[in-house]
């Protein structure tokens, strides 16, 4: 039997949602329509889908797509349905809504045979990682939040979030924040002239390029499990548990999986750690080189300078442990020196299965024992690395500070 609707459209197909009574979805011959009340109300859902003859519906049960085909359009995919299956008269009466979010597979990459690359018909997948969808009354004037917990109540990810009228939507990509960044001040001694590239005129600081590690590093994943999902929208707070599921195709168990989270999440911290500690020691190195530009030349300042290039020896010293000096010469592949920590951790995050750089493990599966082995070498070279640099920046760049203070007054620019 062929169905109208209001606006005398031709309906050819007509399928019930599965999870929520009263939902039907019905393609025309000009688009998609839903109800939530068994047809007594009808409104479009065409979103970007182009206005084309609607020939089949079905919903993916496991992930709650909606999927269509159209006559001269292909097949469309509407991600997540879990706004419209919760969806209800109390919503207009709220200020804000979080929406329970369903379960988010961690599914890792897989080899496959590439098609064309300019095949026109080519579908694109949605964002990796866990839908989140929220909804205001009105557009906020205050920032809108989204933080990420894990079971303890420990913070994840802090997420960047719309504050438009209206259902949001984000994506979380299962990882932590990122690690933090080397923010290089200071002139190589071997190359005076990197100011000069183009790359960095003008700025006061430039970061670290090296062939495998391009742009910021991303977190390690989260191990499946149980999290939660916090909005805070003008101060109202509201909680939704979320889940994150193993990809089912792996051969990991859920054990496997957290102790690859845990080592990974370690790996990142001590990147953190050493990341603060270079750039502590660049911004102290860079007003030592400002001083030595200033009064280099001034004979006044000889006794200043020299224990100016006293405390920068230290200071190096310490940092070429922490980074490779070829580095900061900007020279991004050569194998003329051996890593040091920094790169040394990085890789080794990737080795664990956060997928930083070139080299990247599977995080579904236990770290080896090599991996583990390497990472308790690298611990402990960080700590005694550590120890030195409290030690200058405690001791030696405050006897610097004290001894300037007690010579002739330097003047103040």
């Amino acid at each position: 039997a062929m169905l109208y609707l209001e606006d005398a459209q031709l309906t050819t197909i007509v399928r019930e949602e599965p999870k929520r009574e009263g939902m039907l979805y019905a393609g025309t011959e000009n688009g998609l329509w839903v109800t939530l009340d068994d047809g007594a109300h009808w409104f479009a859902l065409q979103t970007n889908l182009p206005h084309a003859p609607v020939s089949w519906i079905t919903v993916q049960e496991r992930f709650d797509d909606l999927v269509i085909s159209t006559k001269g359009r292909g097949f469309w995919i509407l991600d997540d349905l879990s706004p419209l299956q919760q969806i209800d008269a109390s919503l207009a009466a709220k200020s804000a809504y979080l929406f329970a979010p369903r379960a988010a597979y961690r599914f890792r990459g897989s080899n496959r045979i590439k098609g064309d690359p300019d095949d026109i018909s080519a579908g694109r997948n949605p964002p990796y990682g866990a839908v989140i969808d929220y909804y205001l009354k009105a557009a906020s004037k205050d920032s809108v939040h989204l933080v990420v917990r894990d079971a303890s109540g420990v913070i994840v990810r802090r997420l960047s979030a719309a504050a438009k009228a209206g259902v949001n939507r984000v994506w979380w990509d299962l990882r932590y924040e990122r690690t933090h960044t080397v923010a290089l001040r200071t002139t190589p001694e071997h190359y005076q002239q990197i100011w000069t590239d183009k790359r960095f005129i003008g700025k006061k600081t430039r970061r670290i390029y090296h062939y495998g590690i391009e742009g910021p590093v991303l977190g390690p994943l989260a191990a499946p499990g149980t999290y939660s999902v916090e909005l805070d929208a003008g101060g109202q707070k509201l909680t939704q548990p979320l889940t994150v599921l193993k990809d089912p195709h792996s051969g990991g168990t859920p054990a496997d999986a957290q102790a690859s989270s845990a080592l990974a999440l370690e790996v990142s911290r001590e990147i953190d750690t050493v990341v603060d500690a270079i750039n502590d020691i660049e911004k102290v190195r860079k007003q030592l080189e400002d001083l030595r530009d200033l009064y280099g030349h001034d004979s006044s300042y000889k006794a200043v300078m020299a224990a100016a290039k006293t405390l920068d020896g230290k200071l190096t010293g310490v940092e070429d442990q922490l980074l490779d000096p070829v580095l900061q010469e900007n020279d991004q592949k050569t194998y003329r020196a051996p890593m040091r920590l920094y790169l040394r951790l990085l890789f080794l995050e990737g080795v664990v299965g956060s997928g930083a750089g070139d080299v990247a493990g599977d995080p579904d599966f236990a770290p080896t024992a090599s991996a583990i082995a390497v990472h308790d070498e690298l611990r402990t070279r960080l700590t005694t690395v550590l120890a030195q640099y409290h030690q200058v920046m405690a001791q030696d760049v405050l006897a610097f500070n004290r001894d300037v203070a007690g010579r002739a007054a330097i003047p103040a620019r």
